[in-house]
């Protein structure tokens, strides 16, 4: 049986152009490998514009696995408490159960509320507030694990509980219940976004900052670090309390300083 020949016809139009297909009695395969043959000089021809481009990268992102998927699986695989973002906090929050712990054994619980007047704030003071900012991590990783797709951490409007700031027990207490929390996050992805919420302006609103909850994870973290250096101080001008000597260092602060050691260069003092 004679088959009729396949005729392909360019009509440009005012927006795109148009292919016209005829056939006889043809079977599907056959229709289909001629379409395609018809096809490829016709998209040859079309000039490709940006957006095809961008699409076409966009699909061949999406069509193979990319590094950042690679990454993904190889820190889920390790564990989600063996992160060292998850880590960091955790080791945080420890250090914030030691630190009340410290002050009250050494000069009993009133002096861990007892505010220091140059610095104006108390030792309960700055673990209350580190520890809040933490709250707001732990907020989110529960949110996550019941299924809200982006939670919102708003640090400047976390609740203020005064009790952690007068009583070391409590505080301490707290820090630890926290560090359990943030340590079990199975079935949570750190990647996972979420937004942060920021007081820029005190006579306007928010800022809403897209991040990640790792990110807020690290920076919860850094956040407490800092604070722990003025309680140092608070501790030791005011109370009389010496704390080790890397209470308050940031990793990189200390890193920097055993780097120093060997060669006399300059030390930081600071958080």
């Amino acid at each position: 049986m004679a088959r009729s020949r396949l005729t392909p016809c360019c009509s440009p139009g005012p927006k795109r152009s148009r292919l016209n297909l005829q056939w006889s009695n043809q079977s599907e395969s056959d229709k289909k490998q001629d379409f395609d043959r018809a096809l490829q000089p016709l998209c040859q021809r079309q000039p490709v514009s940006h957006m095809h481009r961008a699409a076409h990268r966009a699909a061949k992102r999406f069509a193979a696995p990319q590094r950042w998927i690679v990454v993904r699986a190889q820190r889920a695989a390790s564990g989600w408490s063996e992160q060292p973002e998850v880590k960091a906090l955790s080791a945080c929050l420890e250090r914030h159960g030691l630190i009340a712990e410290a002050i009250r054994d050494s000069c009993g619980a009133a002096a861990f509320a007892d505010a220091c007047p140059t610095v104006g704030a108390s030792v309960g003071a700055h673990l209350r507030h580190s520890l809040e900012h933490v709250q707001c991590c732990a907020t989110a990783v529960e949110s996550l694990r019941s299924g809200l797709r982006v939670p919102t951490l708003n640090y400047d409007g976390r609740e203020r509980d005064a009790e952690l700031e007068r009583d070391p027990a409590y505080l301490a207490a707290r820090s630890r219940e926290l560090a359990a929390g943030i340590s079990d996050g199975d079935g949570v992805d750190l990647d996972a976004k979420v937004l942060a919420a920021f007081a820029l302006d005190a006579s306007g609103d928010d800022a809403l900052l897209p991040s990640t909850l790792r990110r807020e994870l690290a920076f919860a973290a850094h956040h407490a670090t800092h604070h722990f250096f003025v309680a140092g101080l608070v501790a030791k001008s005011h109370l009389g309390v010496a704390l080790p000597d890397d209470v308050g260092r940031a990793p990189a602060t200390l890193r920097h300083d055993r780097q120093a050691s060997s060669t006399g260069a300059y030390v930081d003092v600071g958080g």
